[in-house]
């Protein structure tokens, strides 16, 4: 006797089939290349999508789509091999769909092989004779949309925002892309992010530009994760030439480098304003610089924390050559100020109406228009400062700025590794000088410090984080000072440099670097003691150079030129020692000055003429003690 199935069953059996089965359907994987025989399907690298609007009109969640290295436009596919050359064409993401590039595609050995770079694959907002508004669109995704190693370039925003990226709102995962050369005439060059939290890392966003605010990106809202990401050469008309957070952005910056971006306004690294408090960690600012307040960072009605930050050889126009802080109280802990420049007031920070906290920090060599140098470091506001190095005009007196009870600061040389040095003639390149790159011979130093340095085991612990690592990576609380305690340094360096004559330096006094010290390294250092334009590579003493080429590069040279080799009196003026005058009577004689050749020593006895084996004499016998 047979039974029959109830209905009800039947249904429900059916729909957990479904079910069942739509979770174990596998994803797919769709391949996209411009070099790949015409008219594919998508489903192999022989049969590939030429473009790659294609590719992603046949996506859906949870597939993927490999993209091969090549150029692919937006307003281009299969129907539109040609392209519409409209500027509204535009590549959009898809949630749960990872979109990746850098495969080396249809023909290679192994067309799966990535590779990023050497497989550069470019999406271009370059059109026939337009170009598109948004290269990506990341409007309306989650994080589980992905894209990864991709150059997005040629994005032109006119009238509206994001010429790299836009996302109003939307939070996608952005992977190692590269943003290039994409503008826009409102807000964000690179990327425009509006009540948005995309996750950013490895990426690289350089030449992007914003005829408004934020070159590279433009926040608005926005609090987006960016780690491990560049800004370099970024510009706006306006103000946040690598980064503009306002109204209530608070993005979290980590491992970042901001160098040469630059604002017609405010903020040429980031511009903070209307209580955007970013929290940046170990991210480092050099050579930005802005007409307004604030080379490295302007901060307006904003009170960011940074921890183990470095801003060296920003600078303005205006105040605040490092940063700039305008009503708000931002907390520095374990950063490092050197060699900004403003030509206003504040070369580290200037502060109107705020109060920042700052612990565990070092200012040194900062600049500005004022004659005094502490006030250089940090001037105005009421900050609260301890456990700090500050410079001022006299180290060597009881006097320390910002000094109270247990404040702890002090005014001692950290003694870096290597000063920054900005070749006499600022830092960047002047656009007024358009046929010299005066930033070619930027020397941007070493801020490690060195054995000995007063920063070392220096700072209060309770304010530095005890799983934090400082700028090499390494731990953050250490015994750098060897007396089996642990305390944290000053400054945004951990590791210690144990002593001077460890850098490795070649040959002292081998300015030219071809293994030894001669006639041509004096020849350079000649030139340059001089003052002839270009990199001072003569300034070698102390190591690392102090700014001039002088008699202390010289005694370098003079000391080594003959290193073991047996001393010859070289004492011309007869005076008992060999000295810079007995160098003077020899290159004044070297010139044929009329009169008795005294400097004609060598051989012993003389052999006519004043030449280089005379000033080898002298050289060999400078410090010999003689």
């Amino acid at each position: 006797m047979s039974k029959r199935v109830n209905p009800h069953i039947r249904l429900i059996t059916m729909g957990l089939l479904l079910v069942v089965w739509s979770s174990t359907t596998v994803a797919e994987t769709i391949f996209v290349d411009a070099n790949s025989p015409p008219a594919g399907d998508g489903n192999s690298w022989p049969t590939a999508y030429n473009y790659l609007q294609d590719g992603l009109a046949d996506a859906v969640s949870g597939d993927e789509i490999r993209v091969a290295n090549g150029t692919y436009r937006p307003d281009q596919s299969a129907t539109a091999p040609g392209g519409t050359n409209s500027t509204y064409a535009t590549f959009e993401l898809i949630d749960g769909v990872g979109l990746y590039g850098g495969y080396a595609g249809f023909g290679a050995p192994d067309p799966n092989h990535r590779d990023v770079q050497q497989y550069e694959t470019t999406l271009t907002g370059t059109l026939n004779t337009k170009n598109s508004l948004h290269v990506v669109n990341g409007t309306g995704t989650s994080a589980t949309a992905v894209i990864n190693g991709f150059t997005i370039t040629g994005g032109n925003a006119v009238n509206t925002s994001g010429g790299g990226m836009l996302n109003n709102p939307g939070s996608p995962t952005v992977v190692n892309c590269l943003f290039q050369g994409n503008s826009t005439t409102a807000y964000g060059g690179g990327m425009y992010n509006r009540i948005s939290s995309p996750t950013l890392i490895d990426c690289t966003f350089t030449g992007n530009s914003a005829n408004n605010n934020g070159g590279g990106i433009y926040n608005s809202n926005s609090s987006p994760e960016i780690t491990n990401c560049t800004f370099t050469t970024n510009s706006s008309q306006q103000d946040g030439g690598g980064i503009c957070n306002y109204s209530g952005s608070n993005p979290e910056l980590t491992n970042c480098l901001f160098t040469g971006n630059s604002a017609a306004g405010r903020g040429g690294g980031i511009y903070n304003y209307n209580s955007s408090n970013p929290d940046m960690v170990n991210c480092i600012f050099t050579g930005n610089s802005s007409t307004d307040h604030g080379g490295g960072t302007c901060n307006w009605s904003s009170s960011p924390k940074l921890f183990g930050c470095l801003f060296n050889c920003n600078s303005t126009a205006m105040d605040g050559g490092g940063m700039y802080n305008y009503s708000g109280n931002p907390t520095l802990t374990n950063c490092t100020f050197s060699a900004n420049v403003a030509d206003g007031n504040g070369g580290g920070i200037f502060n109107d109406l705020a109060n920042p906290i700052v612990t565990n920090c070092i200012f040194w060599a900062n600049d500005d228009s004022g004659v005094p140098i502490a006030p250089a470091q940090i001037q105005g506001g009421s900050p609260d400062i301890m456990y700090t190095c500050i410079q001022d005009d006299d180290p060597n007196d009881s006097l320390v700025p910002f000094e109270c009870p247990d404040c702890n600061n002090i005014d001692d040389d950290p003694m870096f590794v290597r000063d920054p040095n900005n070749g006499a003639d600022g830092w960047g390149d002047d656009p007024c000088t358009p046929g010299v790159d005066e930033g070619a011979n930027d020397d941007y130093g070493d801020l490690h410090l060195l054995t000995g340095s007063p920063c070392i085991d220096s700072g209060i612990n309770s304010a530095t984080p005890p799983d934090a690592n400082d700028l090499d990576g390494g731990a953050r609380i250490t015994d750098g000072n060897g007396d089996g305690i642990a305390v944290v340094n000053m400054g945004v360096y951990e590791s210690v440099v144990k002593a001077t004559e460890d850098i490795p330096e070649g040959i002292p006094g081998d300015i030219d670097l071809d293994g030894d010290v001669d006639l041509a390294d004096f020849a350079i250092l000649s030139y340059q003691w001089l003052g002839a334009p270009g990199d001072p590579s003569a300034d070698i003493a102390p190591p690392g150079g102090d700014g001039t080429v002088d008699g202390d590069d010289l005694l370098v040279v003079a000391a080594n030129w003959l290193l073991g080799t047996p001393g010859i009196p070289g004492d011309i003026d007869l005076d008992g020692d060999v000295d810079l005058v007995d160098f003077v009577i020899l290159s004044n004689q070297w010139q044929d000055v009329p009169g008795d050749p005294s400097a004609d020593i060598a051989p012993p006895g003389g052999d006519g003429e004043v030449n280089s084996d005379d000033l080898l004499i002298v050289a060999a016998n400078w410090l010999a003690g003689t």
